[in-house]
C-alpha cells in the first residue's frame, strides 16, 4: 500500500495575516518565512496524522485486493493454527475522503481497466474510510505483480481554510509560532499544544 499526492491543496489552513496576528508581528518583512512555516506546519500535521486538511487529490496503489483466504498464525497454546481473515473492504488511511475519482486495475501486460463507479461504494463516515463492492458485485481482476490497483480519490475537510476544524488551526498556529521563535536554532519537534492536538487525529492511522 502506497500513497502518492496527485494535486496539492490550493491554499493553506491558516493565512500569513492570522499567523502575524498570533505572533504580534506588525511588519511584512518576514511574510515569506512565515508562509514557509505555515506550509511546514501543515505538512507536519498531515504526515503525523494521515489527515488531509484542505482539499487535495491522492492516489492509493495496491498490489492486490483484500482476500478471504485464511492467514495462519500460532498462539502457542492451541493444537492448531488460528485462521485470520482479511476484511472485505479496502481501508483508505488518508482522509477525510470526500469522493473516489476512479479505480483502475491492471493486467500482467500493464493494460488498465476502470472499474465502474456503480459497482462499488464508499463509506466516508468511517475512519478510516472504506471501499467495498456493492451487493452482487466482486472485486475486478487485477493481475499485475506490483501496483495492480490504483485508487484516485479526493481528501480534505473542504476548499476553504475555515472548513478545517478550529482546534487543528489553533495547533498549527502554535507550531508556526514555535518555528518562528526558534528559527535557525531548532532541529525539529512539535510545540506542546500542537502535539496534543495532533495526537487527537492520529487514530485513523494503522
Amino acid at each position: 500500500m502506497a500513497f502518492s499526492l496527485v494535486t496539492g491543496p490550493s491554499t493553506e489552513p491558516i493565512s500569513v495575516d492570522e499567523a502575524r496576528l498570533e505572533l504580534r508581528i506588525d511588519t511584512n518583512a518576514d511574510n515569506a518565512a512565515i508562509s514557509r512555516y505555515i506550509s511546514a506546519a501543515r505538512q507536519e500535521f498531515e504526515a503525523i496524522t494521515g489527515v488531509a486538511l484542505i482539499t487535495q487529490a491522492w492516489k492509493l496503489s495496491l498490489d492486490h485486493w483484500p482476500s478471504a483466504k485464511a492467514d495462519q498464525w500460532w498462539d502457542g497454546v492451541r493444537d492448531g493454527a488460528i485462521s485470520m481473515f482479511a476484511g472485505p473492504y479496502v481501508e483508505v488511511n488518508k482522509g477525510p475522503v470526500q469522493s473516489i475519482t476512479s479505480i483502475t486495475t491492471y493486467n500482467q501486460d500493464g493494460a488498465g481497466s476502470i472499474w465502474s463507479s456503480s459497482s462499488y461504494q464508499l463509506d466516508s463516515a468511517s475512519r478510516p474510510a472504506r471501499i467495498a463492492p456493492v451487493s452482487g458485485q466482486a472485486w475486478p481482476t487485477a493481475t499485475r505483480a506490483l501496483n495492480a490497483i490504483e485508487i484516485q480519490f479526493v481528501a480534505g475537510y473542504g476548499d476553504l481554510s475555515t472548513d478545517v476544524p478550529f482546534d487543528i488551526r489553533q495547533a498549527l498556529l502554535s507550531l508556526v509560532g514555535d518555528l518562528y521563535e526558534h528559527r535557525g536554532d531548532v532541529e525539529g519537534g512539535v510545540a506542546a499544544y500542537a502535539a496534543r492536538a495532533f495526537a487527537r487525529y492520529r487514530d485513523i492511522r494503522i
